[in-house]
């Protein structure tokens, strides 16, 4: 047998023995409002897109918000995440895994996603296409309106642009009477009555809770809204709101 025919063998068993190897690294699966609600948190396995948005309304509908949902594993989220483990009675690690999923899974048995159409006052605006970067400049505006529809909707459902955008591929957010994948999140604001709110500069969250009873409310606020106190108590009158404090004191907690 010749070398050429050598040759030739030995390429075609290479190229035998690698096709398995390709087939195990399948394409990624495409993000969908089902993919989202069928997501489970297994053993031993790695978090995905689906199951941070999965967790991320939970977190919302909860009361931790996660800050703008966009199925990535960012501060605010492990934030909140932390901030519902310490209630739940679980280690406050700020990741995900068996036990908070099964808590948060526990909080709300609706679905996770909604279908939702476009309306008119969705599209009519008013709307400022072109929005400064700078604080300065967007003083100046007569007024501070979304760029368009999409950036509209995409904060009424706490989302981002770009997941709104993924869940939608090639929607015209425009057109009223549309129908749209969304997430499906609290619309209306709580009118749940608290007595202390208790902001933590040092986690750089918020948090309101009930007469005798847990936190009802959780965020993360921006470094620079925070008093220039480490930890600070507000006594309430009435619903949560700045204007019925009654006294504000400073809490010893060594942070």
């Amino acid at each position: 047998m010749n070398m050429r025919v050598w040759g030739l063998l030995i390429c075609a068993a290479l190229c035998i023995g690698a096709t398995p190897h390709h087939s195990r690294h399948a394409a990624p699966q495409p993000l969908t409002a089902a993919a989202i609600e069928q997501a489970q948190f297994g053993q031993g396995q790695k978090a995905n897109t689906a199951l941070f948005v999965k967790a991320e309304v939970l977190l919302d509908r909860a009361g931790f918000s996660p800050g703008v949902i966009d199925g990535r594993d960012g501060d605010n989220y492990r934030k909140a995440l932390t901030a519902f483990q310490r209630q739940s009675g679980l280690k406050p690690t700020g990741k995900l895994d068996g036990d908070t999923f099964k808590a948060l899974a526990a909080t709300s048995e609706d679905p996770i996603m909604a279908d939702y159409a476009i309306t008119e006052a969705d599209v009519k605006g008013p709307f400022t296409k072109n929005i400064p970067a700078s604080f300065e400049a967007k003083a100046k505006l007569p007024a501070l309106d979304y760029p368009g529809p999409r950036d509209e909707l995409a904060e009424r459902f706490h989302m981002s642009e770009a997941l709104l955008a993924t869940l939608n591929p090639g929607t015209d957010f425009a057109r009223s009477g549309t129908r749209i994948v969304v997430t499906d999140v609290p619309q209306k604001p709580r009118h749940t009555r608290v007595a202390k709110v208790v902001i933590d500069k040092s986690a750089r969250t918020l948090s309101a809770f009930a007469v005798d009873g847990p936190a009802v409310v959780n965020c993360v606020v921006a470094a620079d809204e925070l008093p220039n106190m480490p930890h600070l108590d507000l006594e309430l009158a009435g619903h949560y709101a700045v204007a019925k404090i009654k006294e504000a004191v400073i809490a010893a907690t060594g942070r």
